[in-house]
């Protein structure tokens, strides 16, 4: 081989060789699996049961966990190097990309009319016969805020699971309902999100597409509501529609309120003295679709995208991590903290905690 051609030819190799790896790496992220990340697909699979309907799609779903399993193997790193404040594990959720999972399990649908900024704080507005801004602006004012509180202990119900439908909206509001109740009532009844999710329909709200919790509110000043052992959730809305009529809580709700928007402070008050509060969430993140314990801080979520509807319960601080709202959610009590999350607090309404926040008003009808 003559110098020429030897020197031709080691030029082909370096231009080869990069760009060869190049598309190797690009082509093949998911596919050098690591002997670990083998294992835990085996045990995901295992442990949640996971079949699928071919052999195509199991590999799909195989190359979607690992991508996952990376993207919290990474983040857990980070926590333990103290530069984040929560943990990320491997879910049932971990076999969905994370458009799958929004489009599965998240659901709010905010007013066609909706436009809040940080800047703007619109007033507190109130709905129903008797029911005046002034009464919850003096129960308000005259609040006196504890350093932490915690309704779980007694007007909030056992965490549910929403399924494969867009039905947050209606385990908030019931959430709501049921807080509301117990304070009126003294007693703790389960409300039926299911006869909300047949029955509540407008121009915004319909079953598994999505809804709103001031439409369930307005249904139920007029139509009632049902205990959850009359209508139990069945994880999709009934074949045969709305067809309870037997109404078996004996409430009225009179109306609702709905705080002044983007204010923190006002959410705090309203959890503080009138218990358990609607909210909606920005819920487009993977890091809150893996997450397993601390307090949330998504840097990327934006307080005005909200997607997902969940009930504020508490709220308190955490000696390492700063303030926080304790929220319960839908998904399950295998998912965060026994189905809680705990979100950052005072946080610039992260994730727009308090952008839009509400609650019913009750009377009881003994």
């Amino acid at each position: 081989m003559s110098k020429i051609t030897t020197i031709i030819f080691a030029i082909i190799i370096l231009i080869i060789i990069p760009t060869t790896l190049a598309a190797y790496n690009s082509t093949t992220e998911v596919k050098g699996f690591r002997i670990g990340e083998c294992k835990a697909w085996t045990q995901f699979r295992k442990k949640f049961n996971k079949t699928y309907s071919s052999v195509r799609e199991a590999k799909r779903r195989k190359m979607i966990f690992i991508k996952n399993y990376r993207l919290v193997t990474n983040h857990n790193k980070h926590y333990d190097l103290n530069l984040e404040s929560f943990l990320c594990s491997i879910n049932r959720f971990s076999d969905l990309t994370k458009e799958e999972f929004q489009q599965k399990y998240t659901g709010f649908q905010p007013p066609t009319d909706y436009n809040v900024t940080h800047e703007q704080g619109f007033g507190i507005k109130a709905v129903g016969t008797g029911i005046v801004v002034g009464n919850h602006k003096k129960i308000i004012q005259e609040a006196k805020v504890l350093k932490s509180i915690d309704w779980r202990r007694t007007a909030v119900t056992g965490v549910k699971k929403q399924g494969e439908c867009g039905s947050c909206w209606t385990f908030s509001a019931a959430g709501a309902l049921e807080g509301q109740i117990f304070i009126k009532a003294r007693k703790l009844y389960e409300v039926s999100a299911q006869y909300f999710l047949d029955c509540v329909k407008t121009n915004i709200t319909d079953g598994c597409t999505g809804g709103l919790m001031t439409d369930v509110y307005k249904f139920s000043m007029t139509n009632g509501i049902v205990e959850e052992a009359r209508h139990p959730y069945t994880d999709g809305q009934s074949p045969d529609g709305c067809t309870i009529k037997d109404l078996t809580i004996p409430i009225k709700v009179t109306g609702y309120i709905e705080l002044k928007k983007v204010s923190e402070d006002e959410l705090l008050r309203a959890v503080s003295t009138i218990g358990p509060i609607s909210i909606a969430i920005d819920a487009r993140w993977q890091s809150l679709q893996f997450y397993e314990t601390g307090v949330y801080f998504e840097p990327l979520c934006d307080p005005n995208e909200l997607n997902h509807a969940v009930l504020v319960v508490g709220y308190g601080t955490d000696e390492d991590f700063g303030d926080y709202w304790t929220v319960k959610n839908s998904w399950g009590s295998g998912w965060g903290e026994y189905g809680y999350i705990r979100m950052a607090r005072n946080k610039s309404n992260h994730c727009g905690v308090a952008t839009m926040p509400s609650y019913p008003v009750v009377s009881v009808r003994f």
